[in-house]
């Protein structure tokens, strides 16, 4: 499952040490770097043991990424993340396992959402989350609710 991750970048990278730093600090994760590359992949634990690894491709921004977040926004009702989406250049695309556990999920986008100062795009394109979105999410998956990733 792909989410989209809107990064406010001119070029497509990713700063790995800044995510790992992130996702410690506010995320009570593990984050590292198992292949550094172009498309890394990461590692991430959560303090509740909870993993996933995902493989983040960071590329330019399409007019239809920045179709697809205006159609989450009003979807989802989220409202001003649309108008977010459009200032970053450059997305990454986090690439995670079909049955990668919900809180891992949320926790990893919660951390590349931190750095890449953008909203996040999950697969079902049903709505636009930040940050707090994100922390909610993984809140609800670790209190045990059924949340798809």
């Amino acid at each position: 499952m792909i989410y989209l991750v809107f990064a406010q970048t001119h070029e497509p990278r990713v700063d790995v040490p800044a995510i790992a730093d992130h996702g410690r600090k506010f995320f009570r994760c593990d984050i590292e770097c198992k292949r550094p590359a172009e498309a890394p992949v990461l590692s991430v634990v959560l303090d509740t043991g909870a993993s996933t690894e995902l493989k983040v491709r960071p590329r330019k921004a399409s007019r239809d990424d920045h179709y697809a977040a205006r159609e989450a926004e009003t979807r989802g009702q989220a409202a001003g993340m649309g108008a977010l989406a459009e200032k970053c250049e450059c997305v990454w695309q986090a690439e995670f396992d079909d049955d990668a556990p919900p809180a891992a999920v949320f926790a990893a986008c919660g951390a590349l959402a931190s750095v890449a100062l953008g909203p996040v795009l999950p697969p079902d394109r049903s709505t636009l989350f930040g940050v707090r979105g994100a922390l909610e999410r993984l809140t609800l998956a670790q209190a045990g609710e059924t949340l798809q990733p």
